[in-house]
């Protein structure tokens, strides 16, 4: 079975924060349900070993979820509505940093007296 992925969908997805084969593995999760890593992997026409890779920081930040089939683990992608909550928490990670290297920032140039800023 051939898995269409749409070029858009993809950099979509990276403008998200994923890479390119977390984007892939994700919608192939999508499109599968809950999935073995082999067949993750086959689809995407990757190694075992690097959906492993790739799994492990999509499942750390909730975009799968692990779970038990049988005696067998499998991976589940979570509804789109997870990664606009992620983005959201990094939005507002990123403004309150912002912030603060901002502040820090100014700071340090109001000490410096050769600064002509």
């Amino acid at each position: 079975m051939q898995i269409e992925t749409n070029k858009h969908l993809l950099a979509g997805l990276t403008a998200f924060g994923l890479t390119k084969k977390e984007s892939l593995i994700y919608i192939i999760g999508l499109y599968l349900g809950s999935s073995t890593v082999i067949e993750l992997a086959r689809h995407a026409k990757l190694p075992r070993t690097t959906a492993y890779s790739i799994l492990e920081p999509l499942v750390r930040e909730g975009i799968f979820h692990v779970g038990k089939r049988k005696k067998q683990t499998v991976y589940t992608a979570q509804a789109p509505s997870v990664l606009e909550q992620l983005f959201q928490k990094k939005t507002v990670f990123l403004s309150r940093n912002y912030r603060r290297i901002k502040y820090s920032i100014s700071a340090q140039l109001s000490k410096n007296p050769y600064n002509h800023l």
